[in-house]
């Protein structure tokens, strides 16, 4: 019976060769890599914001301000993902954009995810709403870029400071590594 297990035509000497590299392949892959070329980048992050640039002139923005330790939480769908900023900062964003959720899409690395403002903002005669974008890279456990705060008019010449313009923050956080 030995021998013709070792006679059979199905396990040719390329074949045994062949099969270690197989099996060294799907050993390879994990849960982390599941999304073939797309980064994992869920977790809970503790990040610290710097305000960076400010040429819209947006009131109590002021250039330098920092903060530390602002949760954000960010799950994934392949390559699809949303970011739910919370805390203090979360709170001041759904005041301010009238969500603090992002959603969008994950590119190996890279993240880019949008809000998109509903709150109703006066100066003078325009009315308008702030879009914001959180770009990123992820290497590693840590997650560090730009939030991008665009405003959008009504078109009103009360609006002419804020054609054009746009508010940023620099971030990096992290996240605890997986178990």
């Amino acid at each position: 019976m030995a021998r013709a297990l070792l006679e059979c035509p199905a396990m040719s000497p390329y074949r045994l060769r062949i099969l270690p590299l197989v099996l060294l392949a799907a050993a390879c892959g994990s849960e982390d890599n599941a999304f073939h070329g797309v980064a994992a980048v869920a977790g809970t992050y503790s990040v610290a914001l710097t305000n960076s640039s400010n040429s819209c002139a947006l009131p109590n923005f002021e250039l330098g301000t920092t903060s530390q330790g602002v949760p954000v939480e960010v799950t994934q769908d392949g390559a699809t993902a949303s970011a739910r900023i919370d805390g203090i900062a979360g709170g001041f964003l759904r005041l301010w954009l009238g969500t603090a959720q992002y959603d969008g899409s994950v590119e190996e690395s890279a993240v880019d995810l949008t809000a998109r403002g509903s709150t109703p903002l006066r100066q003078g005669r325009c009315t308008y709403t702030v879009d914001s974008r959180l770009q990123a890279t992820l290497t590693g456990d840590s997650l560090s870029g730009t939030l991008t705060y665009t405003p959008h008019t009504n078109g009103d010449p009360d609006c002419a400071q804020l054609l054009d313009c746009s508010a940023a923050q620099r971030f990096a956080g992290s996240r605890p590594p997986p178990p």
